[in-house]
């Protein structure tokens, strides 16, 4: 436990907080990114969960 609590005074202490304007990705997995990030964000505003069954 005292291992994390001196990463994260590490972490708090070494990192700074940039506003990023805008990500760009590319390759053949982006296409995929989207897709996953749209159902994502369909998930979560919609409030929808996936219930798998046997």
């Amino acid at each position: 436990m005292l291992r994390w609590l001196a990463t994260y005074s590490i972490a708090q202490n070494s990192f700074e907080i940039v506003p990023v304007a805008s990500i760009t990705f590319t390759g053949p997995a982006t296409a995929w990114l989207a897709v996953f990030s749209m159902w994502v964000a369909a998930m979560i505003t919609h409030q929808v969960f996936l219930v798998m069954t046997p």
